[in-house]
Parts: C-alpha cells; structure tokens; sequence
C-alpha cells in the first residue's frame, strides 16, 4: 500500500545554548517520516494510525486539524518544546516530530515544502 517508505532522525548542538528549563546543552532535534501511497484515499487512516501510535495521552483532544492552502490535511501537536505535524497531500503523507524552539509555522510550512515536492 506505501511502496516507498522513508525515515530520518537528525540531531544537532548548539554550543553554549541550554534549555530553557536549565535541562542542559541545547540539542534540537527532528523525526521524519515520509510515506508514499499506492492510493490516496488510505492516507486519512494512515495519519489515524500514526496518531495513535505516537501519542502519549489517552486524549485526541491535543491533535488539532488545521487548514493549509497547499495541503489535503494537517494535524498539528504541540507541546512544550515538542512539535508535531501529520499531514498529506496527494499521495504522500508526512510524520515530523521535532523537539526544539523553533515555531510550529515553521515546522509547518517546511513539511508543506517538502511533500509538495513528493505528492506526485
């Protein structure tokens, strides 16, 4: 059903940065998974599935859906530090976990760059 399937993990360090709690060297980090469907209509169960596989809480409650004009669906999570988006447009569906300080738009419209360029 997904005969291309990738994922990646990148880390890095920002010398003489910490953690705003004080936890230790800032280290942002990001978890990226890339699906691509046989059929784009199983991409609504996929992110369902993804959900339920990665979430912490019991509650769906914190998983918003949210519009984006180049994108067929967005989930977006967000906790402390921690982002993540679910989204998919054509046949490509995108995971991304990234802990960090960047802002949610920019995890955001970077996902919405990148599977632009593998819905096809």
């Amino acid at each position: 059903m997904a005969p291309v399937q990738y994922e990646t993990d990148e880390e890095g360090v920002v010398p003489g940065k910490t953690w705003e709690d004080g936890s230790g060297e800032y280290s942002p980090s990001i978890h990226t998974q890339v699906y691509q469907l046989n059929i784009p209509g199983l991409a609504d169960n996929l992110i369902s599935d993804l959900i339920e596989r990665y979430r912490y809480e019991d509650s769906r409650k914190d998983f918003v859906e949210t519009k984006h004009p180049g994108l067929d669906l967005l989930i977006v999570h967000e906790e402390k530090e921690m982002k993540e988006v679910f989204a998919f447009k054509g046949k490509a569906v995108m995971h991304v976990r990234y802990y960090g300080n960047a802002d949610i738009n920019s995890v955001i419209e970077n996902t919405a760059e990148k599977i632009y360029l593998i819905s096809d």
